[in-house]
């Protein structure tokens, strides 16, 4: 069963690296926060994967309430910045802390044996040492 945990785990990443992508790339297009997040929306509703990510979720409800204190004036686009990326980080360090990976326990070195069989009268025996 760690199989499938492993697995789960393994696309609850890739859905946060997405979002990392997704986030990259709205950034690099849009000069103001708010433009960021009006992308970032739009990305949102074009993936499904992240729509079914609670996390994602997390993420874009807060990018909304940032923007939204960026436009109020009670915050700088800087700092809106600074506020949703310390949440990507919080949110990808959960997502990394729930990995099931199964530990590989390597065996302890046995020491070689060395066989020597003999055979006399049609019985064989051997010995290892």
């Amino acid at each position: 069963m760690r199989v499938p945990a492993v697995l789960l785990s393994a696309a609850m990443l890739t859905g946060c690296a997405s979002i990392a992508n997704y986030q990259a790339e709205c950034e690099r297009s849009n000069p103001t926060f708010a433009a960021t997040v009006t992308c970032l929306e739009q990305k949102y509703a074009e993936s499904p994967r992240w729509q079914n990510d609670a996390r994602g979720k997390l993420y874009l409800l807060r990018a909304q309430q940032l923007s939204k204190q960026v436009n109020a004036g009670q915050m700088t686009d800087l700092d809106a910045r600074v506020a949703l990326q310390q949440l990507y980080v919080e949110l990808r360090n959960q997502e990394l802390a729930e990995i099931d990976v199964p530990i590989i326990i390597q065996p302890a070195a046995q020491p070689v044996l060395r066989t020597t069989c003999s055979t006399i009268g049609g019985v064989t025996s051997c010995t290892s040492r």
